[in-house]
This record gives structure tokens, C-alpha cells and sequence, in this order.
């Protein structure tokens, strides 16, 4: 499977079809299959990272070394944010420069990465950062609930949650300060 480089930057091909697809479906009409593949898109780009990392690790000859992860994650959540908007049923105005319909989904995808950031010792905020269970979640709300009054809920429990658990947490003192090498005593 790892021969010369080729295979992870031909996954990596892959998951760029993929979270395309995604988005084509979304456009069309069927956000809860983009969802899902925008999501897939996602995991088979960890994927491609992940054989990526194996290539370099193992063999004498460096393997080539993607560098546009980071980049290829932030467009996988302006996927979801481009799908939600689009899901919304929310009406178009011409007053805000995107509309209202793209306000919760960007406040939802941007809360996610900030939580990880304001909370890194908290286990159970991992799950955040994993788009394919944020695909799927965003998947069900399309098809079963009120799209654009879930994704409000989702974002006042998201921010809701990251304020109580900084507030009330059960950190140590020095762990609450933003940053506890500088602000710290020795």
C-alpha cells in the first residue's frame, strides 16, 4: 500500500472527491447525504495522514509530507458551514452580507474548534474535532428535527457547557490562568 508516496496523496485525492460530492449533493438539495459525505471526507483524510506518517516513519527515503492538513480541515468545516446555511430555512436577506442563515452554523463550527482550545485537559471534548460524528449529528438533525432551531440549541449548549465547565471546573488554580508557564509562581 505505501508505494513511493503515491497512495496517501491518492487517498488524499480521495477525501477532496469526497467532501466535493458532499457539497454537489448539498447544493442539489439532499444536505443530509452531504453531511455524511463531507464527514467521510474528513476520516479518509486521517486516513491519508495516518499512511502519510507510517511512509515517513519507516522507510529510510522520506516520504512526501502533506502540509496542507490544516488547510484541508478548515475547508471540511466551511463544508459544514456551506451546508448548513444552505439547509437552513431561514430567509435570504440582502441587508447581511451572507444572510442569517449562515450565522448559527459558523457560531456551531467555530464553538467546536474553541472549545478544544479553551478546554484541552477535558477528555471528553475530543469528540468535537471529529467532523465524520459532527457530519453524522448534523445528518440527523436535517432529517428529523427543526434544522435551524437545533443548531441553536447546539450552540447555546456548546457555549453554555465550555462557560460552565470553565467557570466551575475542577482544575487547580494555576491551570485556569491562560497561561500558567508565565503567570504561575516557581
Amino acid at each position: 500500500m505505501l508505494h513511493a508516496g503515491t497512495r496517501p496523496a491518492l487517498i488524499g485525492l480521495a477525501a477532496g472527491i469526497l467532501g466535493l460530492l458532499g457539497l454537489g449533493l448539498g447544493w442539489l438539495g439532499n444536505a443530509a447525504t452531504g453531511f455524511l459525505l463531507i464527514g467521510l471526507s474528513w476520516l479518509v483524510e486521517r486516513v491519508a495522514s495516518l499512511m502519510g506518517q507510517v511512509e515517513r516513519d519507516s522507510l529510510l527515503a522520506s516520504g512526501l509530507e502533506r502540509r496542507t492538513v490544516a488547510l484541508f480541515h478548515l475547508l471540511v468545516d466551511a463544508g459544514l458551514i456551506a451546508l448548513a446555511a444552505w439547509r437552513s430555512e431561514l430567509p435570504y436577506t440582502s441587508a447581511i452580507p451572507f444572510g442569517l442563515n449562515w450565522f448559527a452554523p459558523i457560531l456551531l463550527i467555530g464553538g467546536a474548534r474553541l472549545v478544544r482550545l479553551a478546554l484541552p485537559r477535558f477528555p471528553r471534548s475530543a469528540w468535537l474535532e471529529d467532523r465524520l460524528a459532527f457530519g453524522l449529528v448534523l445528518a440527523i438533525a436535517s432529517i428529523t428535527l427543526p434544522f435551524d432551531a437545533a443548531i441553536g440549541v447546539a450552540v447555546l449548549t456548546l457555549l453554555g457547557t465550555c462557560l460552565l465547565l470553565l467557570q466551575f471546573g475542577t482544575t487547580p488554580a494555576t491551570d485556569r490562568s491562560p497561561n500558567p508557564q508565565l503567570t504561575s509562581r516557581p
